[in-house]
């Protein structure tokens, strides 16, 4: 599995890749990725993570939705987030208590 992080202004960041390959899916080792990366965030001031991705990703959406991230308008994306022309649903997990 990989799995990145850019960091953004105004201690914001976006999950730029994750995948894992179909024959370790389910195991757990994806969220063990992602909680590495919200540790990383965490440990650098990072106050949320953001992400894009496809609509028929659907699989994807539901795990980033189990682990708190909630669907946001492209409209609230930070102005220095990276767009992708093939993503059209984007996420925000924030990691600040004040800012649930």
């Amino acid at each position: 599995g990989t799995i990145s992080i850019t960091r953004l202004e105004n201690d914001n960041s976006v999950l730029r890749k994750m995948f894992l390959h179909k024959n370790y899916r389910g195991q757990g080792i994806a969220v063990l990725l992602l909680q590495n990366i919200v540790n990383w965030a965490n440990d650098n001031n990072v106050n949320s993570i953001y992400l894009g991705t496809m609509a028929q990703f659907t699989t994807a959406q539901k795990f980033y939705e189990r682990q708190n991230f909630k669907q946001i308008d492209k409209e609230r994306l930070p102005n220095d987030f990276p767009l992708n022309p093939i993503d059209s649903i984007f996420y925000k997990l924030n990691l600040i208590p004040s800012l649930k």
